[in-house]
């Protein structure tokens, strides 16, 4: 397509997907905001049905660096910001807001993440994913590890150090 059609449909420097049980399709976008009112959103979630019509977004303004996006068995939708450490569940359905309005409360039903190195704790989280438990994987970037926590944030394991052999990763992200 064109070259701003990105911009045309209100998605800009999108980092990850998420397909939900429904159908819908999830799309984490980092935006950039800039002067042009057009382009100037910041990061957000948007769903979109697989025809590729819009249903709308949401969350926005609730993430420094958005990373990873990922949909649990019950539909909520987790995003991990890999700038601020935390991973953040939100509702299947919104609340859609057009641009620029945002909630400066936030939209998230809730959110866990605390910066370190020590297990459970969080630097750079990027891609997530849920396993057949519905834990969430959390690859933890700047840690060079992969951790598994339940979608409420408890610690449940880890692995992976620094370096290049097997069981090493060096700057994993998704």
């Amino acid at each position: 397509g064109p070259a701003n059609a990105s911009v045309m449909v209100g998605v800009r420097y999108p980092s990850s997907v998420a397909i939900a049980p429904d159908g819908h399709i999830f799309v984490v976008s980092r935006g950039m905001p800039s002067e042009n009112p057009v382009s100037a959103e910041g990061p957000k979630i948007g769903k979109w049905r697989l025809d590729g019509t819009r249903v709308g977004d949401y969350a926005r303004r609730e993430f420094t660096w958005p990373a990873g996006i990922a949909v649990s068995a019950d539909g909520n939708v987790f995003c991990s910001d890999e700038h601020d450490n935390f991973v953040a569940a939100f509702p299947p359905d919104g609340p859609f807001t057009p641009f620029p309005e945002f909630n400066p409360d936030g939209e998230h039903l809730f959110k866990w993440g605390e910066p370190g190195s020590a297990e459970g704790q969080l630097d750079g989280p990027s891609g997530i994913a849920f396993d057949h438990n519905d834990d969430l994987l959390v690859v933890d970037s700047r840690n060079d590890r992969v951790q598994k926590f339940t979608k409420e944030g408890g610690y449940l394991l880890g692995w992976g150090s620094t370096g290049a052999a097997p069981g090493r990763f060096d700057r994993p992200w998704g």
